[in-house]
């Protein structure tokens, strides 16, 4: 069973993708907050986050979840974008474009809910799983 943080500032999309991901066998916990992300991510073992960046303001971003990856140097730990294209961005990250450059510049993946959805982030999530297992 793949353990799951999602973080989803909008109720109805965290509550949609975290009964989609139960349903496909998950365990996922989920927050409205990076802050509370963070620290669930800093005190508990996940195998994937997913983190929404329209929450994102001048003081959080998506992003942070990957610095914080990287200071604990857990390499293994895959984080996913899922997020609407068409959400403003705050002005540190640009648009959409510049979103996905950094993001994979950070060895992220990205997902967009409105283009792919649900099903597509559970393929990214069984994908990623696999691959760790099978590296195993």
């Amino acid at each position: 069973m793949t353990k799951i943080l999602l973080v989803d500032s909008k109720q109805s999309d965290r509550e949609n993708a975290e009964r989609f991901l139960k349903s496909k066998g998950h365990d996922v916990i989920t927050t409205y907050s990076a802050k509370t992300g963070l620290n669930l991510m800093n005190n508990t073992t996940f195998d994937i986050i997913v983190v929404d960046s329209t929450f994102i303001s001048m003081k959080e971003s998506c992003f942070d979840f990957f610095d914080l990856r990287n200071d604990k140097m857990i390499p293994n730990i895959n984080i996913i974008v899922f997020c609407d294209e068409t959400a403003s961005m705050p002005i540190i990250i640009g648009n959409a474009n510049m979103l996905k450059k950094r993001i994979k510049e950070n060895h992220g993946y990205f997902i967009s809910k409105k283009n792919d959805g649900l099903e597509a982030l559970n393929k990214e999530i069984m994908h990623l799983t696999t691959f760790y297992e099978n590296a195993a």
